[in-house]
């Protein structure tokens, strides 16, 4: 039942994207859309349930664990807010083409973190980079190619290393002598996939003035950090704990280098990109923790980043359709003419770094804890980093949305479905900071399987078993 749910969510996605792009309507697109998506998010909810009352299954291709139900329902989550909360505006892709590029997206993130086989996930990572290609080019879609050719050439060697292309089959010691090489090609992909330092130049573009309908899916699955954990941490364990200490390295610089970036940052879709850009080097980061706290926060940082990075980009681009620019210097007085607008676009923001009473507080607590005990330095630098983003976020916003009120700054508030958008990504937020008790008991159900199941597979390797 888990897998054929699991299926059929990224089915009704899939089928969403064409149909939508086949539209001559922009309104009868985004209707399309908004249904399919609907579909898909909650049939990906009752895959979670199905999961947490029957638990992990395999079976038609696909894995359906603690650690892929939570994120394939958060990007069929994410993707229906997307949907809703896209805006009609005649500089942009027409609207049809915008749900297309979310809509397919989201079922090639989907398919990545619930696939079982190796051959799927490789195409399934490409498939993911369809908003990027699809209608015109976007900056950065080669680097990503190549990373992708390093993920598949790698988990094609792990295949006919194991013998099988079943990932829930493979045994770290049938990789053993190749396990140094094999982790290197994943941490590569992995990492540009994540953005890390220096693989980070083709996201800020993206979430400026590309197309946000590809980039919020693909931040939301957290597919680089989910690559490292399902396949390189459990299979190539010795190496894995060799190679993530410089990995974490890579990925706190990026944490210290997006703080920094939003200091400087005046326009707020740039600004959502260096949030989301902390975040996503901030889940691999935690991966170094190695101890159930950080893995779980991995996780919670994750959901945090779906829902919250993704409500303040979704409500950015709202202020730039309606005032023609998210420049903030420009812009000023909006609370005095959108005012809920103004004040969720504040929420959306702080919860990202961490808000108490918010999600984003809940996944941050635990990495932090998590990093504490065995690298203090690290936690520092994190708890820091999220300080300057903090500061860089108030300045942005004040600018923006207080003071004197700009001849830009006199659009409408927001409209019903924005409304509707905006509550699908701010009432999970808010309900589970205030009550985290599911989600991190999910979490840590996810943490405790992967630490357990690399600690045994580390053993058969060391006793040779």
């Amino acid at each position: 039942m888990t897998t054929l749910a699991s299926l059929a969510a990224v089915a009704f996605a899939a089928g969403g994207a064409v149909l939508a792009a086949r539209q001559p309507s922009d309104e009868k697109a985004q209707r399309i859309g908004a249904l399919s998506a609907g579909l898909s998010a909650l049939l990906a909810g009752l895959n979670l349930l199905l999961r947490q009352q029957l638990g992990s299954s395999a079976g038609l291709g696909l894995a359906v664990d603690a650690l892929s139900a939570p994120l394939q329902a958060l990007v069929a989550w994410v993707a229906v807010a997307l949907v809703l909360a896209l805006p009609r505006v005649p500089d942009a892709l027409p609207l049809h083409q915008r749900v297309a590029k979310a809509l397919g997206t989201a079922a090639g993130v989907q398919l990545v973190v619930c696939t079982d086989h190796a051959v799927v996930l490789s195409l399934a990572w490409l498939l993911a980079l369809l908003g990027l290609a699809y209608p015109k080019r976007q900056p950065g879609l080669r680097g990503q190619l190549a990373a992708s050719a390093l993920v598949a050439g790698a988990l094609a060697w792990l295949a006919v290393l194991q013998g099988t292309p079943w990932i829930s089959q493979w045994r770290p010691e049938q990789a053993a002598s190749h396990a140094t090489a094999l982790f290197a090609l994943l941490a590569v992909g992995a990492g540009a996939r994540a953005a890390l330092l220096p693989m980070q130049s083709w996201w800020l573009p993206m979430f400026e003035d590309g197309p946000l309908s590809a980039g919020l899916p693909l931040m939301a699955g957290a597919t680089g950090a989910y690559l490292l954990a399902r396949v390189a941490l459990p299979i190539l364990p010795q190496a894995a704990e060799q190679g993530m200490p410089l990995l974490a390295g890579v990925a706190l610089a990026t944490v210290v280098y997006a703080a920094l970036l939003a200091l400087a940052q005046t326009h707020l879709r740039r600004l959502a990109g260096t949030l989301a850009l902390l975040q996503s080097a901030l889940q691999v980061v935690a991966l170094a923790a190695a101890d159930r706290e950080g893995l779980a926060g991995v996780w919670v940082q994750a959901m945090t980043s779906g829902l919250a990075v993704s409500g303040f980009a979704l409500l950015s681009e709202a202020v730039r359709a309606r005032s023609g620019t998210a420049q903030a210097p420009l812009l000023g007085g909006l609370v005095l003419h959108a005012p809920r607008l103004s004040w969720l676009l504040l929420v959306f923001g702080l919860a990202s770094i961490g808000l108490p009473g918010t999600l984003g507080f809940v996944g941050e607590d635990l990495i932090v804890h998590g990093l504490l005990e065995h690298h203090p330095w690290m936690a520092a630098l994190v708890v820091g980093a999220t300080a300057l983003s903090g500061m860089a976020l108030i300045k942005v916003w004040s600018q923006a949305c207080l003071g004197p009120a700009s001849p830009r700054a006199t659009s409408s508030d927001l409209l019903v479905r924005e409304q509707w958008a905006a509550a699908l990504l701010v009432v999970p937020l808010l309900g589970f900071g205030l009550w985290p008790a599911a989600v991190v008991a999910e979490a840590s159900s996810a943490a405790a399987a992967l630490s357990q199941e690399a600690l045994a597979k580390v053993a058969v390797v060391r006793t040779g078993r």
